[in-house]
């Protein structure tokens, strides 16, 4: 079962980015300053971008390019029980990471803009070290939200970086600082990092630990508003399909000044096939927002609030063969806010067919309850719980996935509807 975008705040989120009391200022300036800075910083994202492109194309082969190997294009829509939808495109490459999207309200509400990326310039020049940039922008109303971000590795593992997060009409504004560390011990590789960060009005110190090998991964970080860790293992392949992995991410937002949710989500499939569970995609939600994993990044704006390109996979896009995902959310006092769980499974591959048949999912979900923040349903009543159950397919036609799903949620009788489409380059 889904939940409703604009309500819902994401497993995988930094901060809480807004408050029942949210404060506003005379920001003017600092819109302007902000506003310009990320013109800028989006300019030179492009630039880099332009510059790699020129290259690929003239390369013999793109495919074969560095800068487009193994990328693919992501578009996808989503209708939503009330009439309201939203569309999300990003551009996934080695060298640069971004897109854009829109939440269209048909019911009064504000509409919701969001865009940005993360580049990295020195992708064909190791030598050189490693260098990641990135900007993000939202834009609702009069409301803006801005961050920048950016990190320089020298060829040893040692890395320096920094950025900023600042928002229009609230003092959850963020600053940080880190040094960082990650080399490899034979099999087993590391990160360490220790940061500072300036978080509405204070400053906090805090870093973050991850360890992993083709099998296991554990993090654990703290950086004073947060602290969050994740677990993870990937089975060695079993038969050509069944292949288990799991996850397991926890973020507790209620020891800072602020204090918000914890949040519990384990996704897990028997038919892994790299992507979200992969351990490169796991260190993106598990090392915070500090933490600028070009393999996933994920900044400070990464909520309903503030959303970006970069979505959370659904669950049948996952693996094969069968997928779940548990999402539990509780408030600072530990009460539950709402539990989720949604699953599905591929009966043709589970029998062994390859066609088109192989490519169905059946699943459902429950929510309980379904009409409390965050909520699946725009029609559901405060404390209904929810069932749902849907059907679609997911498979690839030459170099373009696509994948449709259709959902029902019985206790309240609406339906939602979801398309999507990656061409691989």
């Amino acid at each position: 079962m889904l939940h409703h975008y604009r309500n819902q705040q994401s497993a995988t989120e930094a901060k809480p980015v807004s408050s029942n009391r949210q404060e506003e200022h005379d920001g003017s300036p600092a819109l302007k300053t902000g506003a310009d800075f990320l013109e800028t910083a989006l300019k030179g994202l492009c630039l880099a971008s332009l510059i790699c492109g020129q290259a690929a194309v003239n390369a013999d082969d793109y495919v074969q390019s560095p800068y487009f190997k193994g990328g693919k294009i992501d578009s996808n829509f989503n209708r939503y029980d009330n009439g309201d939808f939203s569309v999300n495109n990003f551009l996934w490459t080695p060298v640069f990471k971004g897109g854009a999207g829109t939440f269209i309200s048909e019911n009064g509400g504000q509409d919701v803009n969001y865009y940005g990326g993360y580049a990295r310039p020195l992708l064909t020049q190791p030598e050189l070290g490693e260098l990641f940039l990135g900007a993000q922008q939202v834009l609702q109303g009069d409301r803006i939200a801005t961050e920048v971000q950016g990190e320089y590795r020298l060829p040893n593992g040692l890395g320096f970086g920094g950025g900023f997060v600042d928002r229009s009409q609230s003092v959850q504004d963020a600053q940080f600082a880190k040094v960082s560390y990650q080399n490899q011990w034979r099999d087993i590789k590391y990160i360490v990092s220790s940061q500072w960060q300036g978080f509405n009005g204070r400053d906090y110190g805090g870093g973050y630990v991850a360890i992993y090998n083709k099998e296991w991964l554990a993090t654990y970080g703290n950086d004073g508003e947060q602290w969050r860790s994740a677990f993870g293992y990937i089975a060695p392949q079993i038969t050509e399909k069944l292949r288990p992995a799991v996850e397991v991410l926890y973020i507790d937002n209620s020891i800072g000044k602020i204090g918000a949710d914890r949040t519990l989500m384990v996704s897990g499939s028997l038919g892994f096939s790299k992507g979200f569970l992969s351990h490169e995609a796991t260190l993106g939600r598990a090392m915070g927002p500090t933490g600028m994993q070009f393999a996933n990044p994920l900044g400070y704006l990464n909520t309903a609030t503030d959303p970006t390109f970069n979505r959370r996979a659904e669950v049948w896009e996952i693996g094969g063969l069968l997928n779940f995902r548990y999402i539990n959310t509780s408030d600072a006092s530990g009460l539950p806010r709402t539990e989720t769980f949604e699953a599905n499974i591929f009966p043709g591959q589970i029998l062994g067919i390859d066609n088109f048949l192989g490519s169905i999912f059946v699943g459902g979900g429950i929510t309980s309850p379904n009409g409390t923040f965050p909520y699946k349903s725009t029609s559901a009543q405060k404390n209904q719980n929810g069932v749902s159950g849907n059907i679609g397919y997911i498979k690839r036609f030459g170099h373009i996935d696509t994948n449709v799903r259709v959902q029902h949620d019985f206790d309240v009788n609406d339906t939602q509807l979801y398309v999507g489409a990656q061409y691989w380059l």
